[in-house]
């Protein structure tokens, strides 16, 4: 199992309109790990892309949301500074498919 000792805050979206404008859903905690690495990716759309940051969590989380390093209760995440959209999500089990692992790609 993935050490998780970080703490992220987490937003799904709740819903999207037809003119794209998003509402957020309540800011979730949750254990992470972040790695500030950049890889070229292919997003949901079939696009490469670079994300910059890998975040291991410990809850499945979706593409367009969003993730925070550390603790918040804003209900906005595009006010704050360093929260990134979500551009790429997976999850794998381990050999006795037991235990899961997320990696959201930033």
């Amino acid at each position: 199992m993935v050490e998780l000792p970080q703490k992220a805050t987490y937003w799904s979206i709740l819903l999207e309109d037809e003119f794209g404008n998003i509402t957020y859903g309540v800011p979730v905690s949750l254990n992470s790990r972040w790695e500030e690495v950049f890889e070229e990716i292919i997003d949901p759309g079939g696009h490469t892309v670079v994300s910059k940051t890998k975040v291991f969590t410990s809850i499945e989380v979706a593409v367009k949301g969003f993730l925070f390093k550390g603790e918040s209760v804003v209900t906005d995440p595009t006010t704050l500074v360093d929260a990134q959209e979500i551009i790429a999500f997976s999850s794998i089990t381990d050999l006795r498919n037991v235990d899961k692992l997320y990696t959201a790609r930033l």
